[in-house]
């Protein structure tokens, strides 16, 4: 059997065997699973990060400035866009097929004796693979919630509370004071906790959870400040200024004003590290390094095509936000495919305002809403042309036929859109790494 019969053999195991969408929060599995196999996440150190929206960002950054000063930095993720190994990275080296199979093989035993989810497994792979290659530092991404997340059993140098927002309510809670609870459930005792999060209800409970484990709380729009953003379908420039310390014209390889609390929050996340002392070279380094794609992921001009991972109301709001403000266009033509559960109605408001018609498809997902009730259900909530494709493939064509050299093609609603668009053009993770896709001026 070749590397890659058995690299799909396994794909098969995680997703269909243990099952993809069995989510079980609690850390009984994986305490037991951890244990087994001598707690390899006590091997390095470590910064973990919750949030509604702009984790990945954050990751991504936190992971790009730590690489850039020297070190060897492992990265979790989830979900992948393209292939599952996305989720586990070194740099911006992907773990390997053999590496996937070979470790997922020796744990099976444990795995299926224990009970443990998709999510347990994919957890202790990664701390095992970033034990195995003696990283300095991993960059941890909380799958949903935080308190009984299985990335919890970490012992993190410093933790990161993105912001906070209603999504996953059946899971996590009604309210974003119920959310940030269980977000604050990674907070750990003395741990410095950065959190971009602004409500005065949110910051009240995450303060609260941080108070009884003596952790400092740093706001981060208490502990910097940024300005003289510029936006570009190249990247993103700001000033950046804390304490006495001022940055000029720093280079953002990732789009958007919403991005640069992203980046000023992985810079304060790696500033709060011990013992770290980032230069100003080593900042311009990693901010211009960055890679997160599919978040205004820019796939070919002329018309433009952008691909985004906005799949509650309040990522597509700063989705919609942010578009005008960087490409310029005539007509926005909308390829829209929305998950189960997820509040498409309240997306659909936000819109209708700037989209000239909207094209209703499906991911290859099981929880994906079908693509003929989402057309119906979009014509009766628009006053605009609707029409649907029962695949992203045939969206994304009937989008291309439609548009001009001066339109602008979007494809959002969940992160399987992106990867289906990614895949549709043909760019690959180790593509994607390479930076073969980055646009010049």
């Amino acid at each position: 059997m070749t590397l890659d019969q058995r690299y799909q053999e396994i794909l098969n195991y995680l997703y269909y065997e243990i099952g993809h969408f069995n989510v079980k929060l609690g850390l009984e599995n994986i305490t037991e699973l951890l244990r087994r196999w001598g707690n390899p996440q006590n091997r390095f150190w470590s910064v973990h990060v919750a949030g509604t929206n702009g984790k990945g960002s954050v990751c991504a950054t936190t992971q790009a400035l730590l690489t850039a000063a020297g070190y060897r930095v492992g990265m979790l993720t989830s979900p992948h866009l393209v292939d599952f190994r996305e989720r586990i990275r070194i740099g911006n080296q992907l773990i390997s097929k053999a590496d996937v199979v070979r470790w997922i093989e020796r744990l099976r035993p444990d795995v299926d004796d224990i009970g443990a989810t998709f999510f347990e497994t994919l957890t202790a792979l990664a701390y095992l693979y970033f034990a195995e290659n003696k990283v300095d530092y991993a960059v941890i991404e909380v799958g949903l919630g935080g308190r009984l997340d299985a990335t919890r059993l970490i012992n993190p140098a410093v933790t990161v509370i993105t912001n906070i927002a209603l999504d996953h309510q059946r899971l996590l809670g009604d309210t974003v004071e119920k959310i940030a609870y269980e977000k604050a459930g990674i907070i750990k005792p003395s741990i410095p906790v950065i959190t971009a999060a602004t409500q005065p209800e949110v910051l009240e409970v995450i303060c609260g959870v941080a108070a009884e484990v003596e952790a400092p709380v740093i706001p981060v729009q208490r502990a910097a400040t940024w300005d003289n953003i510029s936006l570009m379908p190249t990247g993103t420039q700001f000033d950046y200024h804390r304490n006495n310390h001022h940055l000029e014209h720093l280079q953002f390889a990732l789009l958007g004003e919403h991005q640069v609390i992203n980046a000023v929050t992985a810079l304060l996340a790696v500033e709060h590290l011990p013992k770290l002392n980032l230069t100003e070279t080593t900042i311009r380094k990693g901010l211009q390094e960055t890679q997160w794609h599919g978040r205004l992921h820019r796939i070919q001009r002329d018309p433009w095509i952008v691909t985004d991972g906005a799949h509650n109301p309040a990522g597509m709001m700063t989705l919609i936000t942010s578009l005008p403000h960087i490409f310029t266009y005539e007509r926005l033509i909308w390829v829209f495919g929305v998950l189960k559960g997820k509040r498409y109605e309240e997306m659909m408001a936000q819109m209708e305002p700037i989209a000239a018609e909207i094209i209703c498809t499906q991911a290859e997902s099981e929880r994906a809403v079908d693509w003929q009730l989402l057309t119906e259900d979009v014509s009766q909530l628009v006053a605009l042309p609707v029409v649907g494709a029962s695949r992203v493939a045939e969206a994304i064509q009937i989008a291309l036929a439609k548009a001009t050299p001066q339109d602008l093609i979007c494809i959002a609603g969940s992160l399987y859109m992106v990867g289906e668009t990614l895949a549709y053009f043909n760019q690959t993770p180790e593509q994607l790494l390479s930076n073969s896709n980055i646009l010049t001026p």
